[in-house]
Protein backbone atom coordinates (compact mmCIF):
# COMPACT_ATOMS: atom_id res chain seq x y z
CA UNK A 1 0.00 0.00 0.00
CA UNK A 2 1.11 3.51 -0.73
CA UNK A 3 2.17 5.26 2.49
CA UNK A 4 0.21 8.38 1.48
CA UNK A 5 -3.05 6.38 1.33
CA UNK A 6 -2.81 5.74 5.07
CA UNK A 7 -2.59 9.41 6.04
CA UNK A 8 -5.51 11.18 7.66
CA UNK A 9 -3.59 14.43 8.11
CA UNK A 10 -0.56 15.82 6.35
CA UNK A 11 1.09 18.95 7.72
CA UNK A 12 3.13 20.99 5.26
CA UNK A 13 5.56 23.45 6.81
CA UNK A 14 5.94 26.14 4.18
CA UNK A 15 8.40 28.29 6.11
CA UNK A 16 8.13 32.04 6.50
CA UNK A 17 6.99 34.49 3.86
CA UNK A 18 4.18 34.59 1.34
CA UNK A 19 5.85 33.92 -2.00
CA UNK A 20 4.02 32.44 -4.98
CA UNK A 21 4.66 28.81 -3.95
CA UNK A 22 3.47 29.46 -0.40
CA UNK A 23 0.27 31.06 -1.69
CA UNK A 24 -0.32 28.01 -3.88
CA UNK A 25 -0.35 25.77 -0.80
CA UNK A 26 -2.49 28.26 1.14
CA UNK A 27 -5.14 28.11 -1.62
CA UNK A 28 -5.05 24.32 -1.90
CA UNK A 29 -5.01 23.11 1.71
CA UNK A 30 -7.98 22.30 3.93
CA UNK A 31 -6.80 24.36 6.91
CA UNK A 32 -4.17 27.01 7.57
CA UNK A 33 -2.21 27.24 10.80
CA UNK A 34 0.08 30.26 11.10
CA UNK A 35 2.91 29.62 13.56
CA UNK A 36 4.92 32.58 14.78
CA UNK A 37 7.44 33.51 17.45
CA UNK A 38 7.58 36.65 19.64
CA UNK A 39 9.89 38.53 17.28
CA UNK A 40 8.74 41.71 15.47
CA UNK A 41 9.85 40.48 12.03
CA UNK A 42 8.14 37.10 12.55
CA UNK A 43 4.94 38.78 13.76
CA UNK A 44 4.98 41.01 10.66
CA UNK A 45 5.39 37.91 8.43
CA UNK A 46 2.58 36.14 10.29
CA UNK A 47 0.25 39.11 9.84
CA UNK A 48 1.12 39.33 6.11
CA UNK A 49 0.32 35.62 5.76
CA UNK A 50 -2.99 36.12 7.58
CA UNK A 51 -3.84 39.09 5.34
CA UNK A 52 -3.15 37.16 2.11
CA UNK A 53 -4.91 34.03 3.38
CA UNK A 54 -7.97 36.02 4.49
CA UNK A 55 -8.72 36.65 0.79
CA UNK A 56 -9.05 32.88 0.33
CA UNK A 57 -10.76 31.64 3.50
CA UNK A 58 -12.71 32.77 6.54
CA UNK A 59 -10.89 30.86 9.29
CA UNK A 60 -7.17 30.92 10.09
CA UNK A 61 -5.56 29.22 13.08
CA UNK A 62 -2.63 30.64 15.04
CA UNK A 63 0.00 29.00 17.25
CA UNK A 64 2.51 31.04 19.26
CA UNK A 65 5.91 29.31 19.42
CA UNK A 66 8.99 29.88 21.63
CA UNK A 67 7.13 32.01 24.15
CA UNK A 68 8.18 32.72 27.73
CA UNK A 69 4.66 32.50 29.18
CA UNK A 70 1.01 32.04 28.33
CA UNK A 71 0.53 35.74 29.13
CA UNK A 72 3.09 36.68 26.45
CA UNK A 73 1.53 34.26 23.92
CA UNK A 74 -2.03 35.42 24.51
CA UNK A 75 -0.96 39.09 24.48
CA UNK A 76 0.75 38.68 21.11
CA UNK A 77 -2.23 36.81 19.68
CA UNK A 78 -4.57 39.57 20.88
CA UNK A 79 -2.40 42.22 19.17
CA UNK A 80 -2.47 40.26 15.89
CA UNK A 81 -6.23 39.73 16.29
CA UNK A 82 -6.87 43.45 16.89
CA UNK A 83 -4.80 44.54 13.88
CA UNK A 84 -6.48 41.90 11.69
CA UNK A 85 -9.97 42.91 12.85
CA UNK A 86 -9.26 46.59 12.21
CA UNK A 87 -7.55 46.19 8.82
CA UNK A 88 -8.91 42.98 7.32
CA UNK A 89 -12.29 42.80 9.03
CA UNK A 90 -14.97 40.97 7.08
CA UNK A 91 -15.85 37.48 8.20
CA UNK A 92 -12.30 36.51 9.19
CA UNK A 93 -12.17 34.28 12.26
CA UNK A 94 -8.74 33.97 13.86
CA UNK A 95 -8.60 30.93 16.13
CA UNK A 96 -5.93 30.62 18.80
CA UNK A 97 -4.76 26.98 18.95
CA UNK A 98 -2.24 27.50 21.75
CA UNK A 99 1.38 28.04 22.58
CA UNK A 100 4.66 26.18 22.72
CA UNK A 101 6.99 27.45 25.42
CA UNK A 102 10.63 28.15 24.83
CA UNK A 103 12.78 25.39 26.34
CA UNK A 104 16.55 24.75 25.96
CA UNK A 105 15.83 21.00 25.77
CA UNK A 106 14.24 21.55 22.35
CA UNK A 107 17.53 22.71 20.81
CA UNK A 108 19.23 19.69 22.40
CA UNK A 109 16.80 17.39 20.58
CA UNK A 110 17.16 19.34 17.33
CA UNK A 111 20.95 18.99 17.46
CA UNK A 112 20.59 15.23 18.05
CA UNK A 113 17.96 15.07 15.26
CA UNK A 114 15.69 13.41 17.81
CA UNK A 115 11.99 13.75 18.45
CA UNK A 116 11.64 16.22 21.32
CA UNK A 117 8.36 14.81 22.64
CA UNK A 118 9.85 11.31 22.84
CA UNK A 119 13.02 12.48 24.60
CA UNK A 120 11.15 14.73 27.03
CA UNK A 121 7.60 13.36 27.39
CA UNK A 122 6.81 15.34 30.55
CA UNK A 123 8.29 18.68 29.45
CA UNK A 124 5.98 21.69 29.26
CA UNK A 125 6.32 22.09 25.45
CA UNK A 126 5.36 18.41 24.97
CA UNK A 127 2.20 18.93 27.05
CA UNK A 128 1.41 22.11 25.10
CA UNK A 129 1.86 20.29 21.79
CA UNK A 130 -0.48 17.53 22.93
CA UNK A 131 -3.12 20.14 23.80
CA UNK A 132 -2.74 21.77 20.37
CA UNK A 133 -3.05 18.36 18.68
CA UNK A 134 -6.26 17.69 20.63
CA UNK A 135 -7.69 21.04 19.49
CA UNK A 136 -6.78 20.28 15.86
CA UNK A 137 -8.33 16.81 16.14
CA UNK A 138 -11.54 18.35 17.52
CA UNK A 139 -11.66 20.75 14.54
CA UNK A 140 -11.13 17.81 12.16
CA UNK A 141 -14.01 15.92 13.78
CA UNK A 142 -16.31 18.90 13.21
CA UNK A 143 -15.32 18.97 9.51
CA UNK A 144 -16.26 15.35 8.74
CA UNK A 145 -19.03 16.49 6.41
CA UNK A 146 -16.51 17.65 3.79
CA UNK A 147 -16.96 15.82 0.47
CA UNK A 148 -14.43 12.94 0.58
CA UNK A 149 -13.41 13.72 -3.01
CA UNK A 150 -12.40 17.22 -1.93
CA UNK A 151 -10.65 16.48 1.37
CA UNK A 152 -7.49 14.71 2.38
CA UNK A 153 -4.42 14.14 0.25
CA UNK A 154 -6.31 13.48 -2.99
CA UNK A 155 -8.24 16.72 -2.60
CA UNK A 156 -5.04 18.62 -1.83
CA UNK A 157 -3.31 17.40 -5.00
CA UNK A 158 -6.43 18.02 -7.07
CA UNK A 159 -6.58 21.61 -5.81
CA UNK A 160 -2.84 22.09 -6.37
CA UNK A 161 -3.17 20.92 -9.97
CA UNK A 162 -5.95 23.42 -10.63
CA UNK A 163 -3.36 26.20 -10.31
CA UNK A 164 -1.14 24.94 -13.14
Amino acid sequence: ANVLDDLDVMIIDTGAGIGEHIQLFLRACDDVIVVTVPDPAAITDAYATIKVTARLRDEINVIMNQVRSSKEAEGLFEKIHKVAAANIGGSLKLSYLGQISSDPKISTSVKKRALFSRDFPTATPTNELELIVKRIAKKLERNVLVDPKESGLGGLFKRLMEHF
